[in-house]
């Protein structure tokens, strides 16, 4: 199953970082660990890191990291067709289209 990392952007020494959510020695997250920040998903398509915004709050955070997570493992399952990307789409320069469609005509 595909993994959603959930992670914390903040403010150290003028700098923006990510940093992940620290565990409690229970398991659990520890939501007040780090300051004040927003929160953001992290996950893996085709190789690649791909990191969206998930909200400022802890639920909001939550929620989308359980929407990618449940759109990876459709995708995985084949339950939904995966989108094309449009780096992933090569276009075919328009002359030749053109010089194509005169020949069949």
């Amino acid at each position: 199953m595909a993994r959603v990392n959930l992670l914390k952007q903040i403010k150290i020494d003028d700098r923006w970082v990510l940093r992940s959510i620290p565990k409690k020695p229970n398991g659990q997250r520890d939501w007040n660990a780090l300051p004040d920040g927003s929160y953001f998903i992290e996950w893996r398509e085709n190789s690649k890191r791909r990191r969206l915004p998930a909200g400022t709050t802890v639920a909001q955070a939550l929620e989308v990291q359980r929407r990618k997570h449940a759109e990876l493992g459709a995708l995985a399952t084949g339950i939904i067709a995966p989108r094309l990307q449009t780096e992933d789409v090569k276009k075919a320069p328009l002359q030749g289209e053109l010089s194509a469609g005169l020949r069949k005509g």
